[in-house]
């Protein structure tokens, strides 16, 4: 008996679909270290350049009690106290400093992660050349 394809937009249809769009993601998905050394390094920059239009326009306070405090009293002064020409650009500001935050959390995350991973095989691998 021949197989029917099946309906489109049944759930046959929808869970193939699904599955050759996570295939072709994470064959997208993988870059070098070339690669993500330059997406760093350019969030880096951008966050810099962001700290520096805060600077110069005035809304940034000394780092008393760490950044995020920093950065909620800087979006007070922008919303109490700028222009509306400035506000959008002082609030996009501080967003990128706060991606590129969390970009070097996740990053951390992910070097934590892996290290855990690697503890049991660095430990075995000693205990080889501990017996050899």
């Amino acid at each position: 008996m021949p197989k029917v394809p099946p309906e489109p937009g049944s759930h046959d249809t929808l869970q193939q679909s699904h599955g050759q769009t996570r295939a072709n993601q994470a064959a997208k998905q993988l870059l070098t270290s070339e690669e993500l050394m330059k997406i760093l390094k350019e969030s880096m920059e951008t966050a810099e350049h962001a700290r520096d239009y805060l600077n110069k326009q005035g809304y940034t306070l000394k780092d008393v009690q760490g950044d995020r405090a920093t950065l909620s009293h800087t979006l007070l002064l922008l919303a109490h106290h700028t222009p509306s020409n400035i506000l959008l650009k002082g609030v996009r500001a501080v967003a990128t400093i706060l991606e590129q935050e969390t970009i070097v959390k996740m990053a951390d995350m992910v070097i934590a992660n892996v290290m855990a991973q690697l503890n049991p095989i660095f430990e075995l691998m000693d205990n080889a050349a501990l017996i050899s």
